[in-house]
């Protein structure tokens, strides 16, 4: 979509439904705003294999959250993110996160290697997974522009149905983005990880 839409000289942001080239899969951010926020600033675009919040947003579990609002919404994205980063680590079914918690994790871990391995621990790892592929991605030359969504997303609303009227506020995507950068510990105008980090970037 984005190459065709170039190709015909439309304008790219608002003709391809995707984010950094990849095009949207079958939710619309509009009616999940932390959905929106994961799209924008998922690795490898438009995505719901780098984190989904159906569970949260669509079922409530574990608790009932309001899918139309912004508030709480960068630390559940960003959370999201770390796990979801470890399921693909671990090359288990996505499904899985329906079911199964950090504290499952943990225990069938530290059972298998015979020593103590925390929730926490897997966060950390998965953090540090996705600091890579920010690093990696920057750069490659994607930049805070990037994490955005397509125009119509902001500015067209929903037509019918039981989220008539929705888009995304582009003011409060915003405000999203920059605490999102805050949790993750990422330079808040460049969205670049903290210097610790470096060390486990790849050098062309």
């Amino acid at each position: 979509m984005k190459r065709l839409s170039e190709e015909i000289g439309a304008e790219t942001k608002r003709f391809a439904m995707c984010v950094k080239g990849l095009e949207l899969p079958g939710y619309d951010p509009r009616i999940m705003k932390a959905m929106a926020l994961l799209y924008g600033t998922s690795d490898r675009g438009g995505c719901h294999l780098r984190g989904s919040t159906l569970r949260s947003e669509l079922l409530g579990l574990p608790n009932p959250i309001d899918r139309f609002g912004y508030e709480g919404k960068a630390g559940l994205v960003a959370e999201l993110q770390k796990i979801y980063t470890l399921m693909n680590v671990f090359s288990e079914c996505l499904f899985a996160n329906f079911a199964l918690t950090l504290d499952d994790y943990s225990t069938a871990l530290s059972s298998l290697f015979e020593e103590s391995i925390t929730p926490n621990d897997l966060l950390s790892l998965g953090k540090r997974v996705w600091d890579l592929t920010r690093l990696f991605n920057m750069r490659e030359g994607f930049s805070t522009e990037d994490d955005t969504l397509p125009t119509r997303l902001f500015e067209d609303p929903i037509p019918s149905g039981p989220s008539k009227g929705q888009v995304v506020d582009r003011g409060s995507f915003e405000s999203m983005k920059d605490e999102y950068y805050q949790i993750q510990g990422w330079d808040r105008k460049t969205g670049m990880p903290s210097l610790d980090v470096k060390k486990y970037t790849i050098s062309k």
